[in-house]
């Protein structure tokens, strides 16, 4: 059950002993009373550190404000709420030393700061869990510290005050057992988040904010009253050395069919990697980037820090252009003149399309890029529409037609639940996109998929001529692997006839294809009435003769 109590001022050595001895006497004080918060009852003598800490500190500001001694705590409380390393481990020792000085031990903390000092950077492992929780009740994230003992999840949602975590174990976000104490909570846990980008405002003119944090993570901030309730999204990008290798051991796909990634890697081929949010697409769209040789050169375009390739692995011969918030035709055109053989554009959600074009037809093959589309035969027309939106106008057919023949394969992601509480990520289908110059259908065509009824992967060798030619021109090795494999597989477990195929726009759609039909078919009807004719002609003048 909750309580409410007040704070008030109080004497450091009374704290001290009231504590000791058990007491949860009130706080003298000399200012205006706080608001009443809701505070668990085994949190109160944790609260009670934190409000000691806090005072000791405003009190020697107030000894030093005006001198440069004054201006390093500024400094140094200003650079703490936005989790600068050097700077937490600098206050960390001060409250570990002000823990130690007055004996506080054995306080209980809120079990959403339980095990912080075990998920911290190595320096700062060597303070107590208490000072670590005091810092985050004082300068943090409050209960969303809780995210940072959670690595491996790679989302964190604060609804209102409701605190939603992915779980990676149970694939789904879990909602927590804790949450936001108050509005005001809130609304600071938000002031110190937009402090991460400069001149970033965030207000009812301007309810919502994108921004990066030093620590790494990616944040959008929606606020009310535009929003019923405020949102807070976290992203974590996770700069690990991802490879196709790990995806298979992560049960994206079997063990089988690694040697078609591979394959796809190698080849070079145009692939997009499709599918909703939450899908691991980053992670492998990591994995074909590090499966080409590191001395191929290639180079990526993205909004943010977010694929981490040089971080991981310094000797690739890979150049990133980070944007945040700059010119992307600038960074296009730079990284169109650094010799590269591939590019990749690590998200398609805007102007992206042209871009991902541009790379598609000015470099001979190999561009990777991702997007949220989770129908893969609508992606010439979804990026169709961004093209031309993107141009101020143009021909919307005319740009379905050139993503059409300029993307060759879909790599479709989803997630498929397993029961209510878990869910398993996967590839769903792997696809080939064609464009047919004689009549201009728009096509795509499974090579595998997986089928939801029968819980298995199904395979077909059903790749262009087109497409196998210019795939072997950047490695025959492993378009052969890729087609033995494939082959292998669907003599195993095929796709059954007359599926995996979807033409977008049939042919016989089209009213000037069906008269160009009609006209053709007149054509050879008129021939062969004037064959006939000639053969009656040819048969009278020689029965005359």
């Amino acid at each position: 059950m909750n309580t409410r109590r007040n704070f008030r001022r109080f004497n450091i050595q009374n704290f001290r002993l009231e504590l000791s001895e058990g007491m949860l006497g009130a706080f003298e004080t000399s200012v205006a009373v706080e608001e009443s918060v809701e505070l668990e009852p085994s949190t109160q003598p944790f609260d009670r550190v934190c409000q000691a800490f806090k005072k000791e500190m405003d009190e020697n500001f107030e000894k030093v404000k005006s001198t440069s001694e004054g201006k390093e705590i500024h400094e140094l409380e200003e650079a703490v709420s936005l989790l600068k390393p050097a700077y937490v481990t600098t206050l960390l020792e001060k409250i570990d030393t002000f823990i130690s000085d007055h004996q506080f031990k054995d306080i209980p903390i809120p079990r959403y700061y339980a095990n912080l000092n075990q998920f911290c950077p190595e320096e700062q492992r060597k303070y107590s869990n208490l000072a670590h929780a005091v810092l985050h009740e004082l300068y943090g994230w409050n209960e969303l510290a809780h995210w940072l003992t959670k690595p491996r999840s790679y989302a964190m949602q604060v609804i209102d005050k409701y605190i939603w975590i992915y779980d990676p174990s149970k694939g789904r976000n879990v909602l927590m057992n804790f949450e936001l104490r108050s509005k005001e909570q809130i609304s600071k846990i938000i002031r110190s988040l937009v402090r991460h980008k400069e001149n970033a405002v965030v207000n009812q003119a301007s309810p919502t904010l994108e921004l990066d944090l030093y620590t790494g993570e990616r944040v959008q901030i929606l606020i009310e009253p535009r929003m019923r309730r405020s949102v807070i999204t976290f992203r974590r990008m996770h700069p690990e050395y991802v490879t196709l290798q790990d995806q298979m051991n992560s049960g994206m796909f079997p063990k089988e069919d690694l040697p078609i990634y591979q394959g796809i890697a190698h080849s070079m081929a145009n692939t997009v990697i499709s599918g909703p949010m939450g899908t691991r697409k980053t992670s492998f769209l990591r994995a074909l980037i590090h499966e080409r040789p590191d001395h191929i050169g290639g180079f990526g375009i993205e909004e943010d820090y977010e694929l981490h390739i040089s971080t991981i692995n310094p000797r690739k011969k890979f150049i990133e252009f980070i944007l945040n918030g700059s010119s992307f035709v600038d960074a296009l055109k730079n990284a169109l003149r650094t010799d590269a053989r591939y590019g990749v554009i690590q998200e398609v959600r805007m102007h992206e399309a042209e871009g991902a074009m541009d790379v598609a037809e000015r470099l001979q093959k190999g561009l990777l890029t991702t997007t949220h589309i989770w129908r893969a035969e609508t992606i010439p027309e979804q990026w169709g529409r961004l093209i031309v939106r993107n141009n101020g106008g143009g021909d919307l057919d005319a740009e379905k037609k050139r993503v059409a023949e300029y993307i060759d394969l879909i790599i479709l992601l989803g997630h498929e639940d397993l029961d209510e509480t878990e869910e398993k990520k996967r590839v769903m289908s792997v696809q080939e996109l064609r464009y047919n110059r004689f009549n201009g259908e728009i096509s795509t065509h499974q090579i595998l998929r997986f089928n939801h009824q029968e819980k298995k992967y199904e395979y077909r060798f059903d790749l262009s001529e087109q497409l196998l030619n210019e795939m072997s021109l950047a490695s025959r090795k492993w378009t052969d692997v890729l087609v033995n494999t494939l082959k292998k597989q669907a003599e195993r477990s095929p796709i059954p006839e007359g599926e995996g195929v979807t033409i977008f726009n049939p042919a016989i759609a089209n009213p000037e294809y069906r008269l160009a039909l009609a006209t053709e078919k007149l054509v050879q009807e008129q021939k062969r009435t004037g064959d006939m004719l000639e053969a009656l002609l040819k048969h009278f003048q020689q029965a005359v003769g």
